[in-house]
């Protein structure tokens, strides 16, 4: 090995430990983002499960308010 190789070498060890450490370091930051996220998801999906649905399968009644604001748009 000449003394170019050896340094070159030598450089990639160094980045692949700050790599290492920076991993070490904000793995547990983004482990806690994405089980924020996930948590945060189940919860929607249990409040939009509890929630009643805005309609019914029955014919709605029109009102006579109704009607008005529909002609005055016309």
């Amino acid at each position: 090995m000449t003394i170019m190789n050896r340094r070159r070498d030598a450089g990639f060890a160094g980045i692949g430990i700050c790599i290492i450490i920076l991993f070490t370091i904000f793995a547990p930051v983004v482990l806690a983002i994405i089980a924020g996220c996930i948590i945060g998801a189940f919860l929607v999906y249990a409040i939009l499960l509890t929630t009643p649905a805005a309609y019914s399968d029955e014919e709605q009644e029109i009102t006579e308010d109704e009607i008005l604001f529909v002609y005055d748009d016309i």
